[in-house]
């Protein structure tokens, strides 16, 4: 079989999940702790990342671009999007997107607080018009194949979770503007967040006229706001986990014998155990699925403080929670530090 990117083997998982069928698994987690004395730092999931970590095939947190684009441009990217064939190419495509906003390129020294207001919720308005027309069916959290006898993704929900992965992404001309000021970062993320919260306040006796706009847009789409949210979570696990099954070379998934029965165990007991392809892995790319991880932890933690329980891909949980994790064959304490992080933020990622 031809070798494939690591993301390309994204919709080939997604085939054989969907074929398998979503059923509720239960078995026990399988991670073993290693002992170690050192203690990486962890990041705060939710936040850009000052020094963005990587792995061999994108950045997670931040992109470059160099001016807001117009509307035009825009929705240039956005079927950019829609066409590319490659899945990273679409993850590629959705940073962009955003990256491109007026918000991002709001100047403090020039514009007021007002200014920015007005470019978050024109942001907020586009991103929401956006996900309407690709979220039809709010059951589908997960990669799922519209068109077996095709091998193809649904183009809407390869779309819709490249944009869901992507809602933390700042451009650094973002950091750069605010730097020395009291201004926050702001991310699509934030915003959704944001809104989100807002709802509470009307509990307190506030009106609409006390609420920052963009808020309210985002309450005026509170479904889709919570959809999303569950959308990423879940594809970001979906992310996590082709990054412990395939090898570094970007090997198809499909050469991971021990997943695939894995996969169809779930469907099919008794459950099958694979173990973590983590010894062609080097450090970086540790960092990175533990970063991945806790993305999708923020978003599930998010949900639950608003009392909402995230629905999830049994397909993605199951299989993860059939990984078995080792130590790594050179005993390498800041390894096992990273891997460490990895097991720790899979079983809170896990729990229900």
């Amino acid at each position: 079989m031809k070798n494939l990117s690591f993301m390309s083997a994204l919709i080939l998982l997604a085939l054989i999940s969907t074929a398998c069928g979503r059923s509720t698994h239960t078995a026990a987690t399988k991670y073993k702790a290693m002992n170690t004395s050192a203690n990486p730092s962890k990041a705060a999931p939710g936040t850009p990342l000052s020094d963005p970590l990587a792995s061999d095939e994108m950045s997670f947190s931040s992109v470059n671009t160099s001016k807001v684009t117009t509307d035009d441009a825009r929705e240039t990217i956005l079927t950019d999007l829609e066409n590319a064939n490659d899945p990273s190419a679409k993850l590629d495509y959705a940073s962009q997107y955003l990256a491109s906003m007026s918000y991002q390129f709001w100047a403090p020294s020039t514009q007021t607080t007002k200014d920015r207001d007005n470019m978050k919720t024109i942001a907020v308005k586009d991103f929401f018009r956006e996900v309407k027309e690709l979220a039809t069916d709010h059951t589908i959290v997960g990669p799922n194949a519209a068109d077996l006898a095709k091998s193809t993704l649904s183009p809407n929900l390869q779309k819709l979770y490249s944009l869901a992965a992507t809602l933390q992404y700042v451009n650094v001309a973002q950091t750069s503007l605010i730097a020395g000021t009291s201004e926050k970062t702001v991310t699509m993320l934030s915003m959704i967040e944001d809104g989100l919260k807002a709802k509470g306040a009307f509990a307190t006796g506030l009106d609409e006229t006390q609420i920052p706009a963009y808020e309210l847009e985002v309450l005026r789409n509170e479904q889709d706001a919570n959809y999303i949210l569950e959308v990423r979570e879940n594809y970001l696990k979906f992310i996590a986990l082709m990054l412990s099954a395939s090898a570094a070379n970007g090997d198809d998934f499909t050469h991971n014998t021990a997943l695939t029965a894995s996969v169809a165990s779930i469907k099919t007991p008794p459950a099958k155990n694979w173990t973590a392809n983590y010894d062609s892995r080097n450090m970086t790319q540790f960092n990175f699925i533990a970063v991945v991880l806790e993305y999708a932890i923020e978003s599930q933690t998010f949900l639950k403080s608003l009392a909402i329980t995230p629905s999830d891909d049994s397909d993605i949980s199951g299989a993860l929670s059939l990984m078995t994790v080792n130590a790594p064959t050179d005993n390498d304490p800041a390894k096992i530090a990273a891997l460490n992080r990895v097991a720790s933020d899979l079983k809170t990622v896990l729990a229900k």
